[in-house]
């Protein structure tokens, strides 16, 4: 079992990396949140988790400790994949997921794609008990008349995605997307980062 991974960044995509340790090329799932911590040529550790699915073996990264004990543990809940499990730890911060249970507020895990009402709901019934010995500070927690505020990543996809829609090239945009959002870290709304995006490209970027 391989615990974690340090090496160099080779290659990063949407949703997975390439990281090399001496001379062997990992694949590795990551949330887009860690994802866009990442730059290609860096050192990083990167602690795993080996999926086998029937004949399907996937390894899937994550920069903390306390990511990859939450991955593990929205993997036991029953109807949480981990395409599942990697959205909503893309979406919503550890405190956010913690406090989400632990207050059981299933509207965490409901605004987060492909969730439902039903597995928000399951997610805080089954990890309810599970949740209580993290140790983690809880800077943000949700009440009943407020939830997450639009994460950083969150706005990255849909900006992508609204490019897309637009008539850009995905392979094309991405780059850009992310670098513009890393020179302008206050921005967290799609409609701001569209528009920096959008005067980069010009009238003759599509």
């Amino acid at each position: 079992m391989i615990g974690h991974l340090r090496g160099t960044i080779e290659l990063i995509n949407t949703d997975s990396i390439i990281i090399d340790v001496q001379g062997v090329g990992y694949m590795l799932y990551m949330p887009a949140s860690a994802i866009y911590k990442l730059q290609v040529g860096s050192t990083a550790k990167v602690f795993t988790h080996l999926h086998v699915r029937e004949d399907v073996m996937q390894l899937y990264g994550f920069l903390d400790n306390l990511e990859l004990e939450l991955f593990k543990m929205l993997l036991g809940v029953n109807g949480v994949g981990p395409k599942a499990a990697l959205s909503i730890l893309s979406q919503c911060n550890c405190d956010e997921i913690v406090a989400g249970i632990n207050t059981e507020m299933p509207d965490v895990f409901i605004r987060v794609s492909g969730i439902g009402k039903k597995t928000a709901q399951r997610i805080v019934l089954d990890l309810k008990d599970k949740t209580k010995n993290l140790t983690i500070p809880v800077q943000r927690q949700p009440s009943d008349n407020t939830i997450p505020v639009i994460r950083e990543i969150s706005a990255i996809e849909e900006t992508i995605n609204a490019l897309v829609s637009l008539g850009y090239n995905p392979r094309e945009i991405k780059d850009l997307v992310y670098t513009t959002a890393k020179e302008n870290q206050n921005v967290s709304t799609v409609e701001e980062l569209l528009n920096k995006v959008l005067k980069k490209l010009g009238p003759a970027g599509r």
